[in-house]
């Protein structure tokens, strides 16, 4: 699995994103969120039971459209390489928008809830706290605690997610 990073806490960084959602959704294996309400807290309740509804993306839109509160996302593309099972890429943007505000981050966040809504693209709002310190200058350490959380909510869906991405279904025991 490669991952790429984006500039960090960029609203831009979502653009090569919100492109793949829009052109090629046939491409993507899920997409992870994860949000915070306060520093090392939980997410929000109504962030967290978004994974029971149908289409989660469109559920966290609503509840952003209705003025729930959610501080920094953090986006984790999961992207399969074409004619390859196994080949997978993550893209990443750390703390790149959020969902509340109206300015450019708060477009960002409500467009890539959109997006991966009307594409019906698979969405997991991680249950997980953000360990990860934005003000740390060190990037290597930053990328590395984002791989760590990711793996820890990857781990959850991935067995669903995988065959049902290469169009199978999963074999039971």
């Amino acid at each position: 699995m490669e991952f790429i990073f984006f500039q960090e806490r960029r609203t831009a960084s979502i653009i090569p994103i919100l492109t793949l959602i829009e052109h090629k959704p046939e491409s993507i294996v899920g997409c992870i969120l994860m949000g915070e309400d306060r520093p090392k807290e939980q997410p929000p309740d109504w962030f967290i039971f978004a994974e029971s509804s149908e289409n989660p993306a469109s559920y966290l839109f609503k509840k952003a459209e209705q003025g729930e509160f959610l501080g920094a996302l953090d986006v984790f593309l999961i992207v399969k390489e074409p004619g390859s099972l196994l080949q997978i890429t993550v893209l990443v943007a750390i703390g790149c928008c959020n969902i509340n505000h109206s300015g450019e981050a708060g477009r960002g966040g409500k467009t890539i809830l959109s997006l991966l809504a009307k594409h019906n693209i698979r969405t997991y709002p991680a249950e997980v706290i953000r360990p990860v310190d934005n003000n740390d200058p060190n990037i290597d350490k930053l990328h590395q605690e984002a791989k760590k959380i990711f793996f820890k909510a990857f781990n959850k869906i991935g067995i669903y997610w995988l065959p049902e991405a290469w169009g199978l279904k999963p074999f039971r025991y």
